[in-house]
C-alpha cells in the first residue's frame, strides 16, 4: 500500500478480506482503504518491517470510506505509536492506493504473484 508517498505492507488471513482484496483487483469493487486493528511490531514474517508496527492479519477488512481520526501517514502511526495501539487502535488510512497482490494461498501461489487491479489500482 501506498499512502503520501510513504508505503505499508499488511498480510491478510480473514478470508472475507481476501475476497474482498480479489473483488477489488478485478473490478467489481471500489472498496480499497485496509481498516485494521494495528498492533506492535512489523508482524509475524516481519510483513511491515519498515515499520514497527503492523495491521492484525485476520482483522483487517476493505472499505470503501472511514472515520477521521483513524487516518494518518505511516510515519505519523509511527512517531505516534501508543496514541495508535492504545487508543485510537485501529489504522483506516483514507488516500492509499494498493500496489501489487501476493497471493501465498496453497496451491493458487505458485501461479499469482504480483498482479495489478483493474481501473488503475493495484492491491496488496
Amino acid at each position: 500500500m501506498t499512502w503520501r508517498g510513504e508505503r505499508f505492507q499488511v498480510w491478510v488471513t480473514n478470508p472475507e478480506t481476501v475476497q474482498q482484496i480479489l473483488d477489488l483487483q478485478q473490478g467489481k469493487s471500489d472498496a480499497a482503504i485496509p481498516s485494521g486493528r494495528i498492533l506492535r511490531a512489523p508482524g509475524e514474517g516481519a510483513h511491515n518491517v519498515r515499520w514497527s508496527w503492523h495491521l492484525d492479519p485476520e482483522d483487517i477488512q476493505m472499505s470503501e470510506f472511514t472515520v477521521e481520526v483513524c487516518d494518518a501517514t505511516p510515519s505519523f502511526v509511527e512517531s505516534e505509536m501508543d496514541y495508535f495501539v492504545d487508543t485510537v487502535q485501529r489504522y483506516r488510512p483514507w488516500s492509499a492506493k494498493p500496489l501489487g497482490i501476493q497471493d501465498h494461498r496453497w496451491p493458487r501461489a505458485a501461479s499469482r504473484r504480483l498482479t495489478p487491479c483493474k481501473h488503475g489500482r493495484e492491491a496488496s
